[in-house]
C-alpha cells in the first residue's frame, strides 16, 4: 500500500509511505499551494513541467489500481469525478505481478534518483 499526504499544516509537508513506513518526506518552506486539478498516475502531455516531460515524452499513464482517496479527511468517489482511463475494479493481472529487474524496467533506471515532486 503507498500513501501519499500533502499536509497544509504549519509544517507544509509532503509524505510518501509505502506498507506505514515512510520513504520520502520533504518540507516545503514556502506555501505549499494546492491547485484545482490533480492528476493521479498520470497527467496529459501538455500538463506535464518540462523536466518531467524529457522523462515521458509520450505521456501516459501508470497501469495498476487506486483505491482510498482522500480529500480534506472525505474519500473522493471517482466515479462522480470528470475522469479519463479509469474504470471500477481491478483486474487480478493487475493485482500480482513479479518486482521489476533493471534490466526488464527502463522506467526503474530513470526513476532510481531521489525523488522530486513538481507542480502542474
Amino acid at each position: 500500500q503507498i500513501q501519499v499526504f500533502l499536509l497544509g499544516d504549519s509544517r507544509k509537508r509532503v509524505l510518501v509511505r509505502v506498507e506505514r513506513a515512510t520513504v520520502f518526506s520533504m518540507e516545503q518552506e514556502n506555501v505549499l499551494e494546492l491547485a484545482n486539478a490533480y492528476y493521479l498516475g498520470g497527467a496529459p502531455p501538455d500538463q506535464l513541467p518540462p523536466s518531467l516531460r524529457q522523462l515521458f515524452p509520450s505521456g501516459g499513464s501508470v497501469r495498476g489500481c487506486i483505491k482510498g482517496i482522500k480529500a480534506l479527511g472525505k474519500y473522493v468517489d471517482l466515479k462522480r469525478l470528470n475522469t479519463t482511463g479509469i474504470s471500477a475494479g481491478c483486474t487480478a493481472d493487475l493485482l500480482v505481478s513479479p518486482p521489476p529487474t533493471p534490466a526488464s524496467s527502463p522506467l526503474s533506471s530513470r526513476l532510481a534518483g531521489a525523488l522530486t515532486v513538481h507542480s502542474l
